[in-house]
């Protein structure tokens, strides 16, 4: 079994498809971490403390974390990103590194850096996210270590600015990086797995799209961004897909929903009923669409 069928079993399991997304930005956390900024506590061992109560607060709700490596990128921060990584594996989720890599331009370099993502006896991630348009050479690589351990990857197709080069193109790159995801994860696909270890990055802005695109690619697993109305992309069994989260969980202190939460029992509490909330938006949004 894949990482991304093991993935769909507990979907069945805890009965959500959310994913927390994990991009924290130090001017943006709880006062009581700007206190502790003005005293002296190290950025690292700040980020440290909020990733770790964050992935406590949400673990109970969601069936994922997605954690940017953008915002591990300071020298000073880096070296916690897989011990980040880890803490969430230790807590029973699955986790995805959304590594937002670029600049690969040798097939030896692209399989150092998966080995370092993907391999060793403590690997940090269950999958990866991957940009198509580091062609075969920088994906191949992650796809075939992936599968080798049991993990996945998932085809980033979705990118806010991204139509500043593809709508300039004279063919459609999304639709091409659609067909990439399918066609690669059929070569790694058993037939007994219904889900490909290769997903896709999608968006949740166009409910149209999502469902010609379950259609066309049925047995890959949709990594959703941008908005929890998405009931397209699942398919009939309400799997097929996970909702990623980010800023409405991990600043639901600031949310008029949240904030009287956040002041009598702390910034965890409101995060770990936002997640329970995200969570049960979705499920009814199924059940409506079953009807």
């Amino acid at each position: 079994m894949n990482a991304i069928e093991c993935l769909s079993e507990e979907m069945k399991r805890k009965n959500s498809r959310l994913v927390a997304g994990l991009a924290p930005r130090i001017s943006e956390l709880p006062p009581i971490y700007q206190a502790a900024l003005k005293i002296g506590i190290s950025k690292k061992d700040i980020l440290r403390d909020f990733c770790t109560k964050y992935i406590d607060s949400v673990a109970q709700h969601v069936v994922a974390i997605k954690i940017e490596n953008e915002f591990f990128k300071d020298k000073d921060c880096f070296s916690i990103y897989r011990e980040i990584a880890l803490y969430a594996r230790l807590s029973d989720l699955f986790v995805i590194g959304d590594l937002k890599i670029s600049g690969i331009n040798s097939n030896l370099k692209a399989y150092a850096y998966a080995k370092a993502l993907l391999g060793g006896k403590y690997p940090p991630f269950d999958a990866v996210t991957i940009n198509p348009y580091l062609g075969i050479n920088g994906v191949n690589p992650f796809i075939k270590t992936a599968v080798k351990n049991g993990q996945g990857v998932f085809i980033e197709t979705s990118n806010k600015f991204s139509c500043e080069i593809q709508d300039r193109m004279w063919f459609d790159p999304i639709d091409y990086a659609y067909e990439l995801s399918a066609s690669w994860g059929k070569l790694f696909t058993t037939e007994e797995e219904r889900y490909s270890p290769v997903g896709a990055v999608v968006g949740a802005t166009h409910p149209k799209e999502a469902e010609a695109l379950r259609k066309r690619m049925p047995n890959t697993m949709f990594l959703v961004s941008g908005g929890t109305r998405c009931s397209g992309y699942f398919d009939e069994e309400g799997l097929g897909a996970i909702v990623s989260s980010s800023r409405g969980l991990m600043y639901a202190y600031k949310r008029d929903a949240y904030k009287d939460i956040a002041e009598n029992e702390g910034w965890e509490k409101a995060t770990e009923v936002a997640a329970f909330d995200a969570k049960e938006e979705i499920n009814q949004a199924l059940k409506r669409k079953s009807k």
